[in-house]
């Protein structure tokens, strides 16, 4: 049977003033997630975060964040143990724990979230097999960083919280990319003007509709220029922009309280990880593998937020905790380029792993005439001394692949790199997709 459920909010208050949640059809039990959710913050106030209660007990989870660490299922347990009640529930609703899933009987709840985390992130045949007390939790956020299309240097390369944070961001450059245009603009629009943010004057955001055009992974690099997405920032960004995002896509998040919140940190011991996979499956966006890569995301991306909030509650982040380590200028151009020639325009995808994809256009002839596919391919790109090499090893037709050798770049200079643009010698330009 499907159900309708809805959340009220006063018009003036929730995540921009004038906003008012929708009905949308759900299962049973989501309904029954949902209505649990909405009630418990009338009936059980104290499992949900306050300005005055949040940072007195996450100053001490704060300690077992080990934000440089490959987590491995020690860290894992001890960060569970130290968690207060709400930040156990929200971890529940990620996971989506029955609706008798009680967060003030510690040890059980504990070990039913190990539980369904460990089932979840396994394959029905070998899960039998596998302990809930030793979950190699690392390799869970990495699979599912690799399964949603994280780049893979930062998978391999990166410790346990750079990689969350990757996932979250390619969570919302997702999003973005689902959402149109005039979406995108209300959205940078309301979150220019949005003085609730406490992030002040400086917070106006240049050439939204520019930003509003790009590609997500566009949007994320131009915004890492302001205040929005820099350090923590990111996070006071993300709450506003999971309430937008749910109400372009018609979901109802049912804790409206968190998003009315005057700390970020509230917001992220809410059932953070629940709204943005909620969201992103109202978008389409897929999630496929033979475990329940959906869930697991939504279990990782709560663990996430709740390491955050602690940290920021212990004043404990710096401008390296979410940065990755490695080269700085490989990093930047990892994704997608567009360079325009005299008479062809390339298309490349640059991964992390030092691999590429192409495509090539023909430049027309006259004004409105119609770019046509020259070719295909892929390769291998690296930099060294600030030197970019681009090199196609093959070429690729609808049913073919073949050794098709040609030296894009050869060592050519580097000379400026800019979030949406880079220079390189001879007067060739990078434009970020």
């Amino acid at each position: 049977m499907i159900y309708s459920v809805a959340v009220t909010r006063p018009v003036g208050g929730g995540c921009f003033p004038g906003d008012i949640a929708m009905n949308i059809p759900i299962t049973r039990r989501a309904a029954m997630q949902t209505l649990a959710a909405a009630s418990a913050a009338v009936v059980c106030p104290d499992l949900f975060a306050s300005k005055s209660e949040s940072g007195s007990e996450l100053v001490a989870v704060a300690k077992k964040v080990h934000p440089k660490l490959n987590w491995s299922h020690t860290e894992l347990n001890e960060f569970l143990r130290v968690l207060p009640p709400r930040g156990l529930k929200s971890m529940g609703a990620a996971l989506d724990m029955p609706s008798d899933f009680d967060p003030r009987a510690r040890n059980a709840a504990i070990a039913d979230i190990k539980k369904e985390l460990l089932w979840v992130s396994s394959h029905s045949l070998t899960y039998m097999f596998k302990d809930q007390e030793k979950i190699p939790y690392h390799d869970i956020v990495k699979w599912v960083g690799e399964e949603i299309g994280v780049d893979s240097w930062i998978v391999n390369t990166q410790p346990t919280l750079v990689i969350e944070r990757a996932i979250f961001e390619k969570l919302f450059v997702d999003i973005w990319d689902k959402l149109e245009p005039p979406q995108r603009r209300k959205f940078l629009d309301r979150l220019s003007s949005d003085t609730s943010l406490e992030m002040g004057a400086a917070s106006s955001i240049k050439n939204s509709a520019a930003i509003a055009s790009l590609s997500g992974a566009g949007a994320l690099a131009a915004l890492s220029l302001s205040v929005h997405l820099a350090g923590f920032a990111f996070y006071t960004t993300m709450s506003s922009f999971i309430c937008a995002a749910a109400g372009f896509a018609g979901v109802t998040l049912p804790f409206a309280a968190y998003t009315a919140s005057s700390t970020v940190v509230a917001f992220l011991t809410g059932p953070v990880g629940w709204a943005i996979i909620a969201i992103a499956a109202a978008v389409s966006i897929a999630l496929f593998g033979d475990a329940d890569v959906k869930k697991t995301a939504a279990a990782i991306c709560q663990l996430h937020s709740l390491k955050v909030a602690a940290l920021q509650s212990a004043n404990d982040v710096d401008g390296t905790t979410f940065s990755a380590m490695g080269d700085p200028i490989k990093r930047q151009l990892v994704g997608r380029w567009r360079v325009r020639g005299k008479r062809e325009t390339i298309e490349y995808l640059f991964a992390g792993d030092g691999t590429f994809l192409a495509k090539s256009f023909s430049v027309p002839r006259e004004k409105g005439g119609e770019a046509k596919l020259l070719w295909r391919g892929n390769g291998n790109w690296y930099v060294d001394e600030n030197l970019l090499t681009v090199q196609r090893t093959h070429t690729e037709g609808r049913f073919y692949s073949s050794s098709n050798e040609r030296m894009l770049y050869d060592k050519r200079e580097i000379l400026d790199v800019e979030p949406l643009k880079v220079r390189l010698a001879a007067n060739a330009v990078l434009e970020r997709l």
